[in-house]
């Protein structure tokens, strides 16, 4: 039998340590929830379940602050778009692509969810969660701006999440909606 054990093998963590540096003292590090239960119940073992269920939730908290960033950087994209170009030809946003190596068509991507998007539309988006208990990505945010209609939009959003769409599936989705109008237009028009 190999050592390798599997989540059914493994229901209770029993003992863990964990190293708290100054990042951690937010109160969101897996320490203090294992300090907790020790304190409560003389060493008594965490569930396996209630640990995953906590790091979720940080994973959550993480993808939410990554999806805010990116639409603040889309923000900021959107406004220097339209700035001239200085002397030397060179615009503020491939100063900016330069300055953060990021390629610039993935900083016009940023500015497009933020001009699909209102602050509001993306903070609903992010209350939503997946089967897995995530927000959706970036990335199903970025598929579904190039979609012009905002209901048809907010109905992808929503498809997502409930069905726990990857961002490939829900790309799958997209085109076959828009083969299905082709078509019935095309059978339409005859």
């Amino acid at each position: 039998m190999n050592n390798l054990s599997t989540v059914a093998d493994t229901p209770r963590i029993d003992k863990v340590e964990i190293q708290q540096d100054a990042a951690h003292q937010d109160g969101m590090a897996v320490a203090p929830i294992l300090e907790e239960r020790h304190r409560q119940s003389d060493n008594a073992p965490v569930p396996l379940e209630e640990m995953a269920a906590h790091l979720v939730d940080r994973f959550a908290k993480v993808a939410i602050d990554n999806i805010r960033v990116r639409y603040e950087l889309g923000q900021l994209v959107a406004n220097a778009r339209y700035d001239r170009r200085s002397a030397k030809g060179v615009t503020p946003l491939d100063r900016l692509s330069n300055a953060m190596d990021v390629h610039s068509t993935a900083l016009r991507r940023c500015a497009r969810v933020c001009t699909i998007f209102t602050r509001d539309e993306l903070e609903d988006m992010l209350r939503l969660r997946r089967p897995n208990g995530l927000p959706v990505t970036w990335s199903h945010l970025e598929l579904v701006s190039e979609i012009t209609s905002r209901h048809t939009r907010w109905h992808l959003v929503q498809r997502a999440v409930n069905e726990g769409l990857s961002v490939r599936s829900l790309a799958a989705l997209i085109r076959d909606t828009r083969r299905s109008r082709k078509s019935k237009a095309s059978t339409d028009s005859l």
